[in-house]
């Protein structure tokens, strides 16, 4: 399905259904409409912390990118201060909590990570308590908070619990909500899942890590 224009498609029948007397359909569903506007008329304001930025969570995997020591990338969101940090991704589904690394866990670059598409599996990472340290001095710093992404990929209740009991205790109240799974539609594209996975598959999964949280 093209998700784009289901979207499109499902916005207009939505808008038709409230909006009855602004919008009008003809026969070949095309919709035009009217807008009325008061610029002396102040709008519903937008909440201090509505900016936000995304990161694949791979990017985790070198714990000094997140952290106090990176002036660039602090200068640059400390300015609006209030923002979201989403921290997930198709990466998340590779990214494992790893609490006591080995010199093997290290990643090979310090290089930003680019966004996985879902359509292949992307290079293993590790997540340490010390990302996790470093995360929250960050945020700290910024005053920005995160939603955080769990893997539900390849990860197990287990594993989840124990890194979200360790994000939640670290992050305290800069941590919003966590992610659990990333486009799960994509999963039997990447390997994850067999081409039969489904939502009620899906819903299962979800329930288990929710229970384990």
């Amino acid at each position: 399905m093209n998700r784009r224009k289901f979207l499109y498609s499902t916005a207009a029948t939505a808008a038709l259904s409230v909006f009855p007397p602004m919008l009008r359909a003809d026969a070949n569903g095309n919709v035009s409409g009217r807008l009325t506007v008061y610029p002396k008329q102040a709008g519903p304001p937008i909440a201090k912390d509505f900016l936000g930025l995304g990161y694949e969570t791979a990017q985790l995997a070198h714990p000094e990118f997140f952290s106090t020591g990176n002036a660039g990338l602090a200068g640059f969101l400390r300015p609006p201060g209030n923002g979201v940090l989403r921290i997930g991704g198709n990466t998340s589904e590779y990214t494992f909590w790893t609490p006591h690394p080995s010199a093997s866990d290290a990643p090979q670059s310090a290089a930003p990570v680019g966004p996985a598409k879902g359509r292949k599996p992307p290079a293993i990472a590790h997540t340490t308590p010390q990302s996790i340290r470093n995360l929250r001095q960050f945020l700290d710093s910024v005053d920005w908070r995160a939603i955080y992404g769990l893997n539900l990929g390849k990860g197990t209740p287990k594993q989840a619990a124990e890194e979200a009991a360790f994000v939640s205790d670290t992050l305290g109240d800069r941590l919003v909500s966590f992610q659990i799974g990333n486009e799960a539609d994509l999963y039997s594209d990447n390997g994850l899942r067999s081409a039969s996975y489904n939502y009620a598959r899906f819903a299962r999964a979800t329930g288990k890590h929710f229970t384990k949280l």
